[in-house]
C-alpha cells in the first residue's frame, strides 16, 4: 500500500509542461494529461483490489 501511495504521489508531483496555443489549450498536453491520468487510474484501482484481496484473506 506504502509502494501504491509513493507512486501515487510521484505522478502528482510531476510538473507538466504549460500549455501553449492560441485557444490557451495545447491538444497534446492535454492528450498527455489524459493517458497520464488513465493509467494512474488503472495503477490506482489495480492497488485497491490488490488490497481488498490480502483483507478478504485476514
Amino acid at each position: 500500500m506504502e509502494r501504491a501511495l509513493a507512486r501515487v504521489e510521484a505522478a502528482a508531483a510531476t510538473p507538466v509542461p504549460p500549455a501553449v496555443e492560441a485557444n490557451g489549450v495545447d491538444e497534446n498536453v492535454h492528450r498527455s494529461l489524459q493517458e497520464r491520468h488513465d493509467r494512474l487510474k488503472t495503477r490506482v484501482e489495480a492497488a485497491i483490489t490488490a488490497l481488498d484481496g490480502i483483507i478478504a484473506k485476514g
